[in-house]
Parts: structure tokens; sequence; C-alpha cells
């Protein structure tokens, strides 16, 4: 290569947090300013295991009914790290059998954690959150009780260690973003964070100070577009154009400015066509 190319070692270690024959998914991390660290994922147990599913047949079976053995369903489990090393032991935030859509977790800056995710509960998925403190887990607590589904949730700490949550709220027909602070204990009733007529999806969150910052993407005039509100503000539009903008993420950095990063393609990319677009 002409010595276009360079190579230097680094230190690098990789550390298998799920080890067990289930299938992991949606990772969200935290992590405290005295290198505390929580770790939160969903894990789901198939009825059949992995390598019994990838099997070659050499022959047809006579009978498929093996193939219908039951699911254990999905369950939510926090490692902790301490120190400079995660704890061995991985502790069950909900039981087994449940079906789970996502989590997210954040420091509460006195060394304990919040943990948000959404579950279904007699059909309809709601926000649900419990935090962890001194080794041990709170009570779950509900925070949406609404007719439609609420989904993906975000969480974030501020410097007082007031706690902003965001999600998906399914409301008239589409999808709006929505938040619940916690502050002093007590959590604030629902605020709806975007104002679009359309749907908006994929919410993303920041804090810095006491300030937060809440980011989405919305299909409000036919394409996907970012907009932004800061907890002190009105929402404004970050990427607007005929392209696709979409799946934003947040971070602020020391001196508080805020940085958002965002997929982008051209024009009608992620659209429905034909059958599956329902105005065809």
């Amino acid at each position: 290569m002409d010595g276009r190319v360079s190579a230097q070692r680094t230190a690098y270690t990789l550390r298998r947090l799920s080890p067990e024959r289930t299938e992991d998914d949606y990772p969200a991390l935290s992590m405290g300013g005295d290198g505390s660290g929580f770790l939160v994922y969903q894990s789901f147990t198939p009825g059949i295991d992995r390598d019994e599913r990838a099997k070659r047949w050499e022959k047809e079976p006579a009978d498929l009914g093996f193939l219908s053995q039951p699911t254990g369903g999905d369950q939510l489990w926090l490692h902790t790290r301490s120190g400079n090393s995660w704890n061995p032991e991985r502790i069950a935030v909900t039981e087994g059998g449940r079906d789970i859509y996502k989590s997210a977790v954040t420091t509460d800056g006195k060394g304990g954690a919040w943990i948000v995710w959404s579950e279904r509960i007699d059909g309809n998925f709601e926000i649900l959150a419990r935090h962890y403190a001194n080794g041990a887990l709170g009570k779950i607590e509900k925070l949406t009780e609404s007719a439609g589904n609420d989904l993906c949730p975000v969480a974030a700490t501020g410097a007082d260690g007031s706690v902003m949550v965001a999600w998906m709220a399914g409301a008239n027909g589409k999808f709006e973003i929505r938040s619940r602070m916690l502050r002093d204990g007590a959590w604030a009733a629902e605020s709806r964070v975007s104002s679009h007529d359309g749907n908006c999806w994929n919410p993303a969150i920041a804090a810095h100070g006491g300030r937060f910052a809440i980011a989405w993407d919305t299909y409000a005039k036919g394409d996907y577009d970012v907009w932004l509100k800061f907890s002190d503000g009105e929402p404004l539009p970050i990427a607007t154009t005929a392209d696709y903008e979409a799946r934003a993420s947040l971070a602020f950095d020391k001196d508080g400015a805020l940085w958002i990063a965002f997929e982008k393609s051209g024009p009608t990319w992620g659209k429905d066509w034909g059958a599956y677009d329902s105005a065809d």
C-alpha cells in the first residue's frame, strides 16, 4: 500500500454479558461520573433452542409438531458496574413471560439508576419505571395509562437529579412524543413534546445542567424530518428537506453545546409503495 496504511496496537477488552441461550436485544447503557455503570436489555426465551432451529434435516420429518413448543416470553435484565469491573451477577428487573419492546436507563446522580421500559399489559403497551439503588430494586411504577400504545422510552438525568422520560404515544390515530419529569421524588403529569399533525417517532434525549433536549423524526409533511425541543423552548426544525432524515441521537459536550446526529438518504427513501401504500 506504499505506506498509506498504518496499524497501532491499543488496549481492547471484550466482555460477554449475556452468555445465556436466550435471544438478547435492545441494550441501553448509562455511566456515572464515578465510574458506576448500568446496562439493561431484554431477553426472549424461544420455544426451541437456536441450534435445534438451525439443524439441517436429512429427511422430511414425519411430524412437525415439535416445532410448536411454547416460548418463554420476554424478560428485562440489569447489569451493574462498580469501580473498573462489571458485577458478575445480573439482576432481573421483571419476571419472565412478559411482552417488552425496548427499554432505557439513566443514572440518578446518587449511585443508583432509573430503568424504564415499554410492556404490553392487557393488550396495550404502557411505559413502566423502576428505581435501583443500594443493590435493591424499588416498586414498579406505571407512567402511562392511555388507550393507545406507548413505546420506545428514552431517559436522561439533569444535574439536580431530576429525570425526564420521553416516548412515542399512540393518540388520535397517530403517534406523538410525550414526556414526564421526576423531580423531588414525584412524577409530574404527562406533557406533549411534539406538535405535528402527522406521526412522530423515535425519540432521543440528552441533558446538560438542568436543561433537557428531545429529538424525534416526523412524517408530517410527507417525508421524514428531524425536529428538536428543549425543555425551556418550543419545537425547532433540524432537518426538514425533501430527503430522508430520521433516527436522531443527541449528546451535549462539556461546554453545553448540543450535537445532533441522524440518518440521511435521498428523497422517497423508506417510503411504502404499491400494496403497502394506504394512499395508493
